[in-house]
């Protein structure tokens, strides 16, 4: 075996024998460090025991090459002492409070083979200092170029007046891949004593107020300490002239843990009632001596001038100061304000608070004086909604139902739907469609004056009226969006009415039309009683009659009990409630056609046993008569119901209600309206026997 550095280690022996008694006996093999001469700092070296080739007479063994039998390492510790040299520059070893600095240098006392890093703390008050770093490390390349592996600390700022401050700061162990620098200990390398310089004052940290003026005005002045405090510190505050200021409050109170937040006082100016001018004055803050922090027992007060401006001036002479006189350059000694916006009534352009210029206002022909006369689109200023517009003792100001419709005014709306000068909230009639807004939202309106109810009415403290019903939403009956008392809306009219008469058939129609269909509420009626005295009722759709709620009704498949009847067609209007409704018409249907057949057999088979004519019950009245061959009638009847057998009802020669014999007789039907007669035979077969 061999070494791979013989200058740092070397085996005792060259080689190891096993024999055939000892091959499982481990043999020691010892490796010698061999000394640097010179020394040299070289740190902790790695060396190599390198096995070489068998030798055997065992065919077995001697095959093993060196390649299969392991090596192995040593390490060689260096004994050559390494060394760090730390130094202040320019023997600086002080910062301060303001931001002072101190640079410290590193360097080592011999070249290492790697990097060094030695870590780096602070102990004792360490929120004194900066450190911003937790280590340094100092390469092979700069080892001893101390001006390259510099530390740079730097004063923290506390608040606090603690003098001069001591730090240390403390070298932890190196570490580095090189081994004698890796092997030094936090003991070999030195502490060094750090301190940092004080640069706080006792004193107080005041933002200046601004004026004030003797009308009562105030503004804030904000104090707090410069400095942490360890006792309770009381700052009083005086005046220099309590006849120009006030302030609130007369002490503050800082502690320990509220030194840095300030704290306000109130200055506010006082009125003299003189003719002064503006006047300086002084907010005297001073330190109570007998409740103090050790470092403000003895600081000086501090003085803030304040201007208190005058207010005292009467430029129109009517013996009111200006800053309270409502009129100040128009004498008014009586201060009159009806609408108390502060502007007297003889110097205010809308007296009343409606929002219309007094001006304009007797050019509207409206009153200046009354906040519920005005016109709507002549309002050019902020409204104040005074007065009680509906009389009802509630203030419009609170008054949720201002002309007492019924209507809450927040869905009236502050607009003028129809223009006419006068806003929804006190117009009963928004749309000018003479419809009452009341009816036109759904509500009841007994007398028929626009009020809810009936007048006079009862009000709840909120203006609205009690025990009649509305405040729910109004209506929208075509659902556009558009409340119906605000929706202006021309009446329906006819387009087209129905025909006067339709002609008998399997399948009849009917239609008519109206110019605006989209609020039209259709419904068909029939006639049920005479001509003379109709009875007229709603048509129902049916298997026969469809359509009895549309512009178009249709019959199918009518037996002839509908000729003759009388329709007409109503139409309500959906956006204008007021409107009457509108009738159509009468359209008559035709008589269905009459079928008469030439014979019958009343056998009793069940089989053509009766005179069956058909369509004749849905014409008008008529006559039906029947006459043997010598012209004698022998039946008569004004109703006829398809079940005659044959007999007589006539007396005659052949009493009334005996069969009449078998043969050949002729009919007369008549009609009252006025149809020509129609004539004609029918054969009656009789069985034989």
């Amino acid at each position: 075996m061999r070494s791979t550095n013989p200058a740092e280690a070397l085996p005792q022996q060259s080689i190891v024998q096993f024999t055939p008694a000892n091959w499982n006996i481990p043999q020691l093999i010892i490796v010698d460090g061999i000394n640097d001469s010179p020394p040299f700092s070289d740190g902790s070296q790695t060396v190599t025991i390198v096995t070489e080739n068998v030798s055997s007479t065992d065919v077995n063994f001697g095959a093993i090459a060196s390649v299969e039998i392991e090596d192995f390492v040593v390490m060689n510790q260096d004994d050559d002492a390494p060394g760090v040299l730390i130094s202040a520059v320019d023997n600086n070893f002080t910062a301060t409070e303001s931001g002072g600095t101190i640079s410290l240098t590193f360097e080592l006392l011999s070249q290492p083979a790697a990097d060094v890093t030695i870590p780096l703390s602070l102990s004792g008050e360490t929120d004194e200092l900066l450190l911003p770093i937790s280590s340094i490390t100092i390469s092979p390349a700069n080892w001893d170029q101390p001006q390259l592996n510099q530390v740079v600390l730097t004063g923290v700022d506390d608040n606090i007046i603690d003098g001069r401050r001591s730090i240390l700061l403390v070298t932890g162990n190196p570490s580095s891949t090189d081994l004698p620098y890796n092997g030094m200990t936090a003991a070999n390398i030195a502490d060094i004593a750090l301190y940092n310089n004080d640069n706080d004052n006792a004193g107080l940290t005041i933002n200046p107020p601004s004026p004030v003026s003797e009308n009562a005005s105030t503004t804030l002045m904000m104090v707090s300490l410069q400095t942490s405090i360890a006792a309770t510190t009381t700052v009083l505050i005086s005046l220099s002239d309590t006849t120009e200021l006030s302030v609130s409050p007369s002490q503050l109170l800082f502690t320990s843990s509220n030194w840095n937040i300030p704290q306000s006082i109130q200055i506010t100016g006082v009125d003299d009632n003189l003719i002064d001018g503006d006047v300086l004055s002084s907010v005297i803050l001073s330190v109570a001596a007998t409740s103090c922090d050790s470092f403000y027992c003895s600081l000086t007060a501090e003085v803030v001038t304040v201007l208190n401006l005058d207010n005292d001036a009467d430029s129109d002479g009517d013996g009111i100061f200006d800053q309270v006189d409502n009129c100040p350059l128009t004498p008014n000694v009586d201060q009159l304000d009806f609408d108390g916006d502060g502007i007297g009534d003889v110097c205010d352009q809308d007296r009343d608070g409606d929002g219309v210029e007094n001006d304009q206002e007797l050019s509207d022909n409206t009153d200046p004086d009354d906040p519920c006369s005005y016109l709507f689109q002549s309002i050019t200023l902020p409204r104040l909604d005074l007065g009680d517009c509906d009389n009802d003792q509630v203030a419009n100001t609170i008054d949720l139902d201002d002309d007492n419709d019924g209507i809450l005014d927040s869905d009236e709306g502050f607009v003028d739907t129809d223009l006419d000068g006068t806003p929804d909230h006190l117009d009963l009639d928004a749309d000018g469609d003479n419809c009452f807004d009341v009816v036109e939202a759904g509500g009841e309106d007994t007398d028929e004056d626009g009020i809810s109810g009936n007048s006079p009415v009862n009000v709840d403290a909120q203006g609205r009226v009690v025990g009649e019903g509305g405040y729910e939403n109004p209506n929208d009956q075509n659902t556009n969006g558009i409340f119906d008392f605000q929706e202006i809306t021309t009446p329906l009219t006819w387009q087209f009415q129905p025909v006067e008469r339709v002609n008998f058939a399997p399948t009849m129609q009917v239609s008519a039309s109206v110019n605006f269909p989209s609020i039209a509420v259709y419904q068909w009626q029939e006639n049920n009683g005479t001509q003379a005295l109709p009875l007229w009722e709603d048509v129902i759709d049916d298997t026969v009659i469809q359509g009895s709620s549309t512009s178009q009704l249709q019959w199918n498949n009518p037996d002839s009990s509908y000729g003759g009847k009388q329709y007409r067609l109503t139409v309500e209007n959906l956006a204008y409630i007021c409107q009457p409704v509108l009738i159509s018409d009468i359209v008559t249907l035709g008589s269905a056609q009459i079928i008469i057949p030439n014979g019958f057999s009343p056998d009793g088979d069940g089989v053509n046993d009766t005179w069956e004519i058909q369509g004749l019950n849905g014409t008008t009245a008529y006559r039906l008569s029947v006459f043997n061959r010598w012209e004698i009638k022998v039946y008569e009847t004004t109703q006829y119901n398809n079940d005659w057998e044959g007999t007589s009802n006539v007396a005659s020669f052949i009493s009334s209600g005996n069969n009449l014999p078998e043969g050949t007789y002729f009919y007369l039907l008549e009609f009252n309206d006025g149809q020509p007669p129609l004539s004609g035979f029918v054969y009656i077969k009789r069985r034989t026997n």
